[in-house]
């Protein structure tokens, strides 16, 4: 099963790079009404997020934890990009996040992984660190590469 779980999340990154190759960074701050998140808010959610994933497997953490400020859960897009990371650093640091979430995730033991989630507040959603870790590695970033596409499209059509 870890093994699907892995292959799914490289497949969902891997297309999704190739999205934001597409998109030429000055517009990565570049609202998009109606929507409220731009891709750099997205791509650093999604690092922050991963964030969250290490932290259920017990590994050290590789994102700046005052990112959680600018990228987390019920945060606000900030449209200057003066003061936040880079583009180049954003993409980089997701990457490098995922890449370390699913060698964690293919490494950990499976007591590990059955532990209740270590994130209490999640734990209705996810019980286990393991239903938590799988979620990131898919469906949360198959949903926020989606938005990307659909912000790609919409950037390009000016």
């Amino acid at each position: 099963m870890r093994s699907n779980v892995i292959a799914a999340s490289r497949r969902i990154f891997t297309e999704g790079d190739e999205f934001l190759v597409d998109i030429p960074q000055d517009l990565w701050f570049k609202p998009v009404p109606p929507f409220v998140n731009h891709v750099a808010w997205h791509i650093g959610h999604l690092a922050v997020t991963t964030n969250f994933g290490l932290k259920v497997l017990g590994q050290e953490l590789v994102v700046p934890m005052e990112w959680a400020d600018l990228y987390g859960r019920g945060s606000t897009p900030d449209n200057d990009d003066a003061g936040q990371p880079t583009t180049t650093e954003l993409f980089k640091t997701m990457n490098k996040a995922h890449e370390r979430l699913i060698t964690s995730y293919g490494e950990v033991s499976d007591d590990v992984l059955a532990a209740d989630n270590v994130l209490e507040r999640l734990r209705d959603r996810y019980p286990t660190n393991g239903d938590f870790a799988a979620f990131l590695l898919t469906s949360h970033a198959g949903l926020h590469f989606g938005q990307i596409a659909m912000l790609r499209k919409m950037l390009a059509e000016g």
